[in-house]
């Protein structure tokens, strides 16, 4: 694998532990084989996508990206349109407060905080029984 794969593969699979640790690369690469979610490709970048139908409107959520910047970017007028193609009502996606900034040049504005509580294995469990 080269350097800038690496990289590449460090940098999504730290996204998706900031982002609760809900999926691997590995994972996301099987839903796509399935055809559950989809991989965006530019130079040395990736974006994963899924699409969520909800009861009143279909989204697309970006599930992670991770690369340069510039390609990033550049996936999202082709991304966007398949979005179009599929009935989605917007885009939606999580990450650092940077990207406010960022996403805000193209149309990304933040409508929410995300707030999460673990829930651990009780001590326990039979005491709960």
């Amino acid at each position: 694998m080269t350097p800038e794969r690496l990289k590449l593969v460090q940098q999504l699979n730290q996204a998706l532990t900031d982002a609760g640790g809900t999926a691997t690369l590995d994972d996301l690469v099987a839903q796509a084989r399935e055809g559950r979610v989809q991989i965006w490709h530019r130079g040395d970048s990736l974006a994963i996508t899924e699409l969520l139908g909800l009861p009143q409107k279909t989204v697309l959520n970006v599930v992670a990206c991770g690369g340069k910047l510039a390609e990033i970017k550049a996936l999202e007028p082709e991304i966007e349109a398949f979005a179009r193609a599929h009935g989605c009502a917007y885009m939606m996606t999580h990450g650092r407060s940077a990207w406010s900034r960022i996403g805000r040049r193209t149309g990304w504005v933040p409508v929410a905080m995300r707030f999460m509580k673990s829930l651990p294995e009780p001590p326990n469990k039979e005491a709960l029984q």
